[in-house]
């Protein structure tokens, strides 16, 4: 083999050279022995050197701007649609929907501030809505006995619907206001959740899809997409179609918004409870999104040149970092006083590239 010298290397990408003195502390061994290993067949034959090389790691983009605070207080307006499946297969989901419909609701029912409404519509696009859709009576904050309304919707759906499942188009018909629908207010977060062990098979591709519901809500931030699913690569066994997460549809749109998902196969009743406090924090909590996932203990909040430290606000913090929103959540916005319109919060942090870098660097 060739013996390889500085300029070779770097021009191969091996972008640092560093003295072997830098490994000889104990703590630094180990990270020296995984370099030597990964770089063996770089130095195999290539004669004496008395310089490691080794590939430096990107640190990540430093974020620095600052946002109104009458842009980040919350939105107490919040729409919900549901799109569950109804093809054979899906009896004993819809039961657990049903069983544990209370535990979702009950999250907004806690806010006297929350102005939410429920809409349900089922995946055969030759059906009508089911819940809170024209023609049916809205679901809404003011609803008398709500839970067992959307219980009894959701109960209705039966399991007679078309075995090709389509959920972007239903909802596409109805948030785009075709067909005389007027679920969606213009000011409000919407929330859509899909329920189904099939994959995504309407014509609308997902990229479509996200850029309409763009469009119509103004910006990313105010969608929020839920999926529970069954798909193979989560180990869930096939009652419908062989289908992956990865790469569907489904991931193509639900990895671009706030959310989460949850397994179909699995007892998915507590992840209801969880996604109503989700949708609460989105909808009514102060909050800024956050351009970039931080790098943990690089988030700096500041107003008015001082510094709002994190933590619970018994202990004198003033926010939360909510890694499932990647959004800093303040607990209130007293911090401002009366200034609560005209002011600017700065927010700077360093983005986390996914790679550690060696201590002392």
């Amino acid at each position: 083999m060739k013996k390889m010298n500085e300029r070779d290397l770097s021009d191969q990408g091996l972008l640092r050279q560093v003295p072997r003195s830098f490994f000889h502390s104990s703590s630094q061994k180990r990270f020296a022995a995984v370099l030597v290993l990964a770089l063996s067949s770089v130095f195999s034959g290539c004669g004496k050197t008395e310089f490691l090389y080794w590939t430096q790691p990107r640190t990540g983009k430093q974020f620095n701007y600052s946002h109104r605070l009458r842009d980040i207080a919350g939105n107490p307006n919040l729409d919900v649609l549901w799109v569950i499946d109804n093809s054979p297969s899906m009896g004993p989901h819809q039961r657990r929907v049903i069983d544990n419909a209370q535990l979702f609701i009950n999250e907004f029912s806690k806010q006297a501030t929350l102005n939410w409404r429920i809409g349900l519509l089922s995946s055969d696009l030759s059906e009508s809505p089911y819940l809170g859709l024209p023609p049916r009576p809205i679901l809404d904050h003011t609803t008398p006995d709500a839970i067992l309304k959307f219980q009894r919707g959701v109960g209705a759906l039966g399991l007679s619907g078309s075995g090709v499942e389509q959920f972007f188009e239903p909802v596409l018909r109805v948030v785009e206001g075709s067909a005389g629908h007027t679920f969606l207010r213009p000011d409000a977060i919407l929330a859509v959740i899909f329920v189904t062990d099939a994959p995504e098979q309407s014509s609308v591709p997902a990229a479509d899809f996200l850029q309409s519901l763009e469009l119509i809500k103004g910006s990313r931030d105010k969608i929020a997409g839920f999926g529970v699913l069954g798909p193979g690569d989560w180990g869930c066994a096939s009652t419908d179609d062989d289908w992956d997460y990865r790469s569907s549809k489904f991931e193509q749109f639900l990895s671009q918004v706030n959310g989460k998902n949850y397994k179909l196969c699995e007892d998915f009743g507590p992840g209801l409870a969880e996604m109503g406090k989700i949708l609460v924090q989105l909808s009514i909590s102060p909050k800024i999104f956050l351009e970039a996932r931080p790098r943990a203990g690089t988030v700096k909040i500041t107003y008015q040149g001082r510094v709002l430290p994190p933590g619970p606000k018994a202990e004198g913090g003033f926010w939360v970092y909510d890694p499932q929103l990647n959004a800093i959540l303040f607990h209130d916005l007293d911090f401002a006083g009366t200034n609560n319109s005209i002011e600017d919060v700065q927010v700077s942090y360093l983005e986390d590239s996914g790679q550690d870098l060696p201590s002392g660097l």
